[in-house]
């Protein structure tokens, strides 16, 4: 099993996740990243388009290259089909804003803190 970072919140995901992917290659890590803009392997992207459900995620942690997978967890992949794993070494939620309310019946903070969680 390699090490899963998942990010999520409501604004700031990717460009958290992209940070987070930086620090890890530059120690020479072979990172997985998943977030709006594709799915990258080892700095090269390999899907383009948004990429943060776990379908997504599925490809980098399926991918025998891959040594250390950063994931965004976007609500709404979250409300659909769940996360593509079952745990995380490190969770980041990032702020949790109103922008993205009523998908599924969450319709307040409360209970988009709770999908985000």
């Amino acid at each position: 099993r390699i090490p899963v970072i998942a990010v999520t919140g409501t604004n700031g995901k990717s460009t958290v996740g992209r940070m987070i992917a930086h620090v890890l290659q530059a120690e020479g890590r072979a990172v997985g990243l998943t977030n709006t803009s594709g799915v990258y392997v080892d700095g090269e992207r390999i899907r383009a388009g948004d990429a943060s459900g776990p379908r997504s995620a599925r490809m980098v942690l399926n991918d025998p290259v891959v040594d250390v997978a950063v994931l965004e967890c976007a609500r709404g992949g979250i409300l659909r089909e769940g996360l593509a794993f079952d745990r995380c070494d490190v969770g980041c939620v990032l702020n949790v804003q109103p922008d993205h309310l009523g998908l599924k019946g969450v319709d307040t903070l409360e209970d988009l803190a709770k999908v985000k969680s």
